[in-house]
């Protein structure tokens, strides 16, 4: 067996050029998608709440001047106190994910050790006194819950994850990409708003990409769009709005689920019934139009929903189901949102490709759904504030 590899540098410290650095790392540690790199990654970042869905600015903060200073004449004495034990639930489970005990255990550490912080001095350099502690106190917990078994679910390289210059060196390059990431704000609320927008668009341009150019469908799916964008946020905000399960609130994430509503040539909004969806699904979707537009009516008025609220002014198309081409239907749903007579049209392979999950409780979901409708319709234009109204106005391209 080949002997654990080991990170040199031509003068014995790391070149001061986070590029040189990176690159001669590129070449030595393993790639960051290996099992190991992301099990670090993770350990990371639930030892500084980076995992939240909601992460806070705590793990930027900088230390005082004062605690800089206590940092620099403490020992490395501290790192050898003993860790608390780490409790069996956490050892029983195979999963990737890392429990936030461990940052219990972590802080518990740092406490009794009088390190004086909670996160990196992202301004220092990688070998000043307080980040050479603070990183030395990760890996420390990272080998205890390493050796106590935590991470099977991996599957690490066992040369690997057993080098301790790796180690430091995957932490080290984790350390200037965060380092970097806090230079230029890419992880303040306004970046991070930025990137969830772009993120949606690219969604919504890889689900357009799914039609074939210059096909009818294409073209159609392209006048409706502003539509479908529209209508399917209306009915996302309103499936939020309710108590239901997640699975349930992502019912029409998919912009497909909502391409029941087209555009005609001469601009009118038609509900063109499609084949692949069960009457359930279809039925989920129009009581949830009608949540949206009785809220609507009480917001702004009967009139202004009469003329200008998308699920008001679409027409219902006289003509049978459109046979929508498999490639698309929206996949990955519950089954019970398909149609049985559209699941038995598919070939063993298309049923394969769709990827459904287990059904939902439909006649739960549209049990609430017709009584918020009804609290709604209920309610009285003078109850909603009128600051509010402007949240609620509605802008159709027409």
């Amino acid at each position: 067996m080949p002997s654990s590899p080991k990170i040199y540098f031509p003068n014995g410290k790391p070149p001061k050029s986070g590029r040189k650095l990176q690159s001669i790392y590129s070449n030595i540690l393993p790639g960051s998608n290996t099992s190991l790199c992301r099990c670090i990654a993770s350990f990371v970042r639930t030892l500084l709440q980076l995992n939240l869905k909601e992460p806070s600015n705590q793990w930027m903060e900088s230390p005082s001047d004062s605690h800089l200073l206590t940092a620099s004449d403490l020992p490395d004495s501290i790192l050898v106190h003993p860790i608390d034990s780490i409790p069996s639930s956490a050892l029983t489970k195979l999963t990737e994910k890392i429990p936030p005990l461990f940052r219990i255990i972590f802080l518990q550490d740092l406490k009794q050790s009088n390190f004086p912080g909670l996160t990196f001095a992202w301004e220092q350099s990688w070998d000043s006194r307080w980040n050479k502690l603070f990183s030395q106190f990760i890996l420390k917990h990272w080998r205890n819950a390493h050796q106590a078994g935590t991470f099977k679910a991996f599957h690490m390289n066992p040369d690997e994850s057993s080098n301790h210059s790796i180690q430091n060196g995957i932490l080290h390059r984790w350390f200037l990409g965060r380092q970097k990431g806090v230079r230029l704000g890419h992880f303040s609320e306004q970046h991070r708003t930025d990137k969830k927008k772009s993120e949606k668009r690219s969604k919504i341009r890889l689900q357009v990409s799914a039609y074939p150019l210059q096909s009818t469908a294409f073209f159609s799916l392209l006048t409706s769009l502003p539509t479908l964008i529209q209508l399917q946020k209306h009915r996302q905000q309103t499936l939020s709005e309710l108590p239901i399960l997640p699975d349930e609130m992502e019912l029409f994430d998919a912009i497909k689920c909502t391409s029941e509503t087209e555009v005609t040539s001469n601009k009118t909004f038609i509900i063109q019934p499609v084949n692949w969806r069960s009457s359930e699904f279809s039925k989920t979707a129009r009581q949830l139009d009608q949540i949206h537009i009785n809220k609507m009516i009480n917001l702004q008025g009967p009139q202004h929903v009469q003329a200008f609220n998308l699920e008001q002014i679409r027409k219902p198309d006289d003509t049978p189901s459109t046979n929508i081409p498999f490639k698309n239907v929206p996949q990955n749903l519950p089954i019970n949102c398909y149609s049985s007579e559209y699941i038995g049209t598919l070939s063993a392979l298309e049923k394969q490709i769709l990827s459904t999950r287990p059904p939902v409780d439909f006649s739960k979901l549209l049990s609430i759904t017709k009584g918020s409708s009804k609290c709604f319709k209920h309610m009285s234009f003078q109850q909603f504030p009128h600051q509010q109204l402007s949240t609620f106005v509605i802008f159709i391209s027409m």
